[in-house]
């Protein structure tokens, strides 16, 4: 580490040669341009040296500088090169609104370049340092649209790459159900599961994504648009009415509208004694749950006295601790 720790003199010494090219007059345009390009070789040697040596802020700088004189040049795809470099410099050194910033102009570089694959691959990076929480909070709407911004840069290139683009909106379906936004989430897992019926090789995978999207209706309470919603998939996907899951859907359905949480947790009972369920179909179906109204108190036996006092263990109104919510 020690060797590491000495090439950062080395990269001081580089950006010192190129401000000094950047500074030498000059009256042609070869001239400046043959500066330019002295400077960015020293700007970029610095960078690669601080790299080396795991200084990060400096190293950011050296290819941001870089990347100013190829945008001078002209000369694009260096531009586009530098400018990921320095993001990914400024990421590690913990900058990561100096990174998401310079990775945005990286992104343009490279659409209007036709590397869509590149760009995307660099908008799903921003996508998990928003979902990692360095920019605030990490089930957002600025984590969802990063998300979907690359699913749609992934399908930019021909051929496209249709499988990360599913991957990233997926992630972007379940931030949505973190966020109790149901009928986006329902959106984007019918989506998916479209897209998997459309190839023989992921048919397979639609049933997962079918079930997500009426669990998501569901979640949101609309029992008719579930139960519209399940015939069409049916029609589509005939092998689904043969599942646990379109048995699950009917039952929990039926306890909806008949407003009967014992026949609601009865269903995921029978559910849960084949397989257990997932943490984000708990926190969804425990939101459908809620919405079950309460059954009336039992009226009052004339028998109790009104004035009988409170025992000396009744606690005071509100100081019971709250019924942890149960599906069952």
């Amino acid at each position: 580490m020690a060797a590491l720790g000495n090439q950062c003199p080395r990269g001081d010494a580089e950006m010192a040669q190129a401000a000094k090219a950047l500074k030498t007059s000059f009256s042609f345009f070869s001239a400046k341009e043959s500066r330019l390009e002295t400077a960015f070789e020293h700007f970029e040697r610095a960078g690669n040296l601080y790299k080396a040596s795991s200084c990060w802020d400096k190293a950011a700088e050296a290819y941001t500088q870089a990347a100013d004189t190829q945008r001078q040049l002209n000369e694009e795809s260096q531009l586009a090169s530098m400018l990921n470099k320095a993001g990914d410099s400024h990421r590690k050194a913990g900058n990561y609104q100096g990174a998401v910033s310079v990775w945005r102009e990286a992104i343009d570089v490279y659409v209007g370049l036709g590397r869509g694959s590149s760009a995307a691959n660099i908008q799903s990076t921003i996508a998990e340092i928003y979902e990692q929480g360095h920019l605030g909070e990490a089930n957002s709407e600025d984590t969802i649209k990063a998300y979907l911004k690359a699913a749609e840069l992934f399908v930019v290139d021909t051929p496209g790459r249709p499988q990360a683009a599913n991957n990233c909106k997926e992630k972007a379906a379940y931030i949505c159900m973190n966020i109790k936004q149901y009928d986006k989430a329902d959106e984007l897992f019918m989506d998916l599961a479209e897209s998997c019926m459309r190839s023989n090789l992921l048919k397979f995978n639609a049933k997962g994504y079918y079930f997500r999207s009426l669990i998501c209706l569901l979640g949101r309470g609309d029992v008719v648009k579930t139960r519209t919603r399940l015939n069409e998939i049916e029609t589509k996907d005939t092998g689904f009415r043969r599942t646990r899951e379109k048995e699950l859907v009917e039952g929990l359905s039926t306890a909806l509208v008949q407003e009967d949480k014992d026949a609601f947790g009865q269903a995921c009972m029978q559910f849960e004694s084949i397989r257990p369920m997932e943490q984000w179909m708990v926190s969804v179906l425990l939101e459908a749950k809620r919405q079950i109204p309460e059954p009336p108190p039992a009226p009052e036996s004339e028998s109790e006295s009104e004035d009988e006092p409170p025992s000396d263990n009744e606690e005071p109104p509100g100081a019971q601790e709250e019924e942890v919510d149960d599906l069952t």
